[in-house]
């Protein structure tokens, strides 16, 4: 059935848990190729369809919301880890079949759920078993990337700073396929909660990515907000400190070094004006080994679904970039940031709304030989938000 946006066509799914893995209230929406795109024409990526769930979506008595992060594996399966905090279920991931082409994305098909492990080799708990005196593991998962070498995949977890007690630091953590515990990534001390709340880590600003160096023991996560120490978060009203990017060695723990990256204003206006914004970093992408793509989300509080998100793809180059001390505090001190070239402002694409983006891999190769490139939204299981999964096609040579 088409509808009235110009080169779309729409496609419902009736299906659902009955037939195992194929989705309930998913719309997808295909672009075969717009002429009067704005962004997407001229840039480096090129829109070719969007899934949405506005409604619950189960599989397997799970329900697959807060999707977080996405990766996938050479044979083309994706895995997609949710931001679910232990509940009725227990923290997971997903396996999931995406079928497109270069001309239309027209199937998503959930394959597995995967339950998360501790290094106990047990479930995580719930945060109330965390509290009243069980094992002191919260799974708040952001990112998850698939290792090649090993076959297993590396993955964030930006802890829980409002739990009582002591606060569950965050972690980057390597797990086979199945979810168990493998070993666990060094993290520099200043990238954690402290009590006193004068420095550290922002409540829920952590590590929302995750990035291999190609080449490279070596990975790159940034965190989400500025440090404390580091000044403010940027809102509608003002220009924010930066986030820092830190490359460790992903064997060893080693601190390689630390970037300043300065994430833009929130451009949407909250409603009213005392609602609150802010803007911060969701997703770290390799393009080589020295150069990156940057995924800035937004969100401006009184606006509809999909109105008051904002989220822009830049692209940054580290292998000249200047590095930063890693104990100042980057108020108190001189630095240079990373330079950042704009690739993508969704907002500028045929897309009518952007829900909460947080994940974005790179996907399977296109029948015309070019990279593809998918993004998924992180709906907070909430009814008010939309679960997305966007296509796009990718010009290499306008990178």
């Amino acid at each position: 059935m088409k509808i009235t946006r110009s080169g779309y066509y729409i496609h419902r799914f009736i299906a659902g848990i009955l037939i195992p893995g194929l989705l309930t209230n998913a719309t997808v929406l295909c672009q075969p190729g717009i002429e009067d795109t704005k962004e997407t024409a001229k840039g480096p990526l090129r829109l070719i369809g969007v899934s949405e769930y506005k409604k619950p979506l189960y599989f397997k008595n799970t329900v697959a919301g807060g999707i977080s992060g996405i990766d996938m594996a050479p044979d083309g399966l994706f895995y997609m880890i949710s931001d679910a905090i232990s509940d009725s279920v227990p923290s997971r991931f997903y396996t999931v079949e995406l079928n497109y082409n270069d001309k239309s994305f027209d199937l998503v098909r959930f394959t597995g759920v995967i339950f998360l492990k501790t290094p106990s080799h047990k479930l995580f708990p719930t945060e109330q078993e965390a509290e009243n005196g069980g094992e002191r593991e919260i799974a708040n998962a952001e990112s998850i990337r698939y290792n090649r070498p090993a076959n297993t995949l590396f993955w964030t977890s930006e802890g829980l700073n409002d739990l009582q007690g002591s606060p569950v630091q965050p972690f980057i953590r390597q797990m086979d396929l199945k979810g168990d515990f493998i070993s666990e990534v060094k993290i520099p001390a200043e990238f954690r909660y402290k009590a006193e709340g004068k420095t550290g880590l922002r409540t829920n600003a952590a590590f929302e990515s995750l990035c291999f160096v190609p080449g490279t023991e070596e990975l790159l996560t940034a965190t989400e907000a500025p440090l404390i120490q580091d000044g403010s978060r940027p809102d509608f009203f003002h220009s924010g400190s930066p986030v820092r990017i830190i490359r460790i060695n992903r064997k060893t723990g080693k601190l390689i070094a630390q970037y300043a990256y300065i994430p833009d204003k929130t451009p949407v206006e909250p409603v009213p004006q005392s609602a609150g914004s802010f803007n911060g970093v969701s997703e770290i992408l390799d393009i080589d080994s020295g150069r990156f793509l940057v995924l800035e989300r937004s969100f401006s509080a009184g606006h509809e679904t999909g109105k008051g998100n904002s989220i822009r793809l830049y692209e940054i180059d580290l292998s000249s970039a200047a590095t930063i001390d890693g104990d100042a505090s980057l108020m108190k001190m001189h630095f240079i940031p990373v330079a950042k070239k704009l690739v993508l402002d969704f907002s500028r694409t045929e897309l009518d709304n952007i829900d909460n983006i947080e994940g974005m891999c790179w996907g399977k190769q296109l029948p015309d030989g070019k990279k593809s490139m998918v993004f998924v939204s992180d709906n907070n299981f909430s009814k008010k938000q939309v679960f997305q999964i966007l296509v796009f096609e990718v010009d290499p040579d306008l990178l």
